[in-house]
């Protein structure tokens, strides 16, 4: 990792993503992408291919890298160290100098905030990059530029419902990105954010409702030594004991009896035979 990509990840976020304010025109918007309150030069944060150079009236001189299907808009730069449409960029290679070009203010309720000096950085899948378009979809970066270029994937959760949405943010409100199926496997990214589950979707960041999720990977964790499985949940006609586990044994959830993350019986498989576990009891 070069020197200034190493600074760089120093840098405080002075704003975040999907928050509200007021553009200029004193219309309220939503904030697209996020400010990192930096000086000096700007280095790329993922290798790509520069696709547009140009100079706006409210973001001064952008520059938008392609990375595979996603665009990369850094703005409020200066008309120094500019790259040339074309330009293929290593991740911490300079791309611009940050500059007062355009008007890095940013408006918010109860007055004027002054965020001071800052990169203006957007994600989105449409090329023109620092602008809201039509149809586009904008992730947060916050999560592609912590300490590591590549994304940490956490847990493997399996999705609950049919028309579980993906947003583009941690909010109903926010654009849908696509729906997942019932059953369909998703890893999560990073912590928890509110009633949100930051996923990968598509190569990039989405979020869904926590709720929406059940987590297939747990681990026996019984008050006792054993946790006992059986042939039906323990409240339908018929239910016998098979076997038992051990506390601590790795179990993978495989489905449920009401496919809720509140419902209270689990099946799994054990010797190629499904069988049925309290989820009380999986950590």
């Amino acid at each position: 990792m070069s020197a200034l990509l190493a600074a760089f990840y120093k840098s405080r976020v002075s704003r975040k993503f999907w928050a509200f304010g007021l553009a200029y025109t004193i219309v309220r918007y939503r904030h697209i992408g996020i400010d990192i309150a930096t000086t000096g030069d700007v280095p790329a944060l993922r290798a790509g291919r520069v696709v547009r150079v140009r100079k706006t009236s409210t973001m001064g001189y952008v520059v938008v890298v392609q990375v595979g299907l996603l665009f990369f808009a850094y703005c409020h730069l200066s008309s120094q160290k500019l790259p040339k449409v074309g330009d293929k960029v290593k991740a911490g290679e300079v791309i611009g100098r940050l500059a007062w070009s355009g008007n890095p203010r940013s408006e918010g309720y109860g007055g004027t905030l002054w965020n001071g000096q800052h990169l203006h950085l957007v994600v989105t899948t449409h090329a023109d990059g620092a602008y809201q378009r039509v149809g586009a979809s904008y992730f947060d970066p916050a999560p592609l530029i912590r300490d590591t270029l590549t994304i940490p994937t956490q847990r493997t959760a399996q999705v609950a419902t049919s028309s579980t949405k993906v947003y583009a943010a941690p909010d109903t409100d926010a654009p849908a990105l696509r729906i997942l199926r019932k059953d369909e496997k998703v890893s999560t990214v990073g912590a928890k954010v509110g009633k949100f589950e930051r996923i990968i979707v598509d190569g990039a960041i989405g979020y869904v409702l926590a709720s929406r999720l059940i987590w297939r990977f747990r681990t026996v964790n019984t008050p006792g030594s054993r946790l006992n499985y059986r042939n039906v949940p323990q409240d339908v006609k018929g239910s016998k004991v098979l076997g038992a586990l051990k506390h601590g044994t790795k179990v993978e959830i495989l489905g449920t009896d009401s496919n809720t993350e509140s419902s209270k019986w689990a099946w799994i498989r054990v010797g190629g035979e499904k069988v049925w576990v309290s989820r009380k009891f999986l950590k």
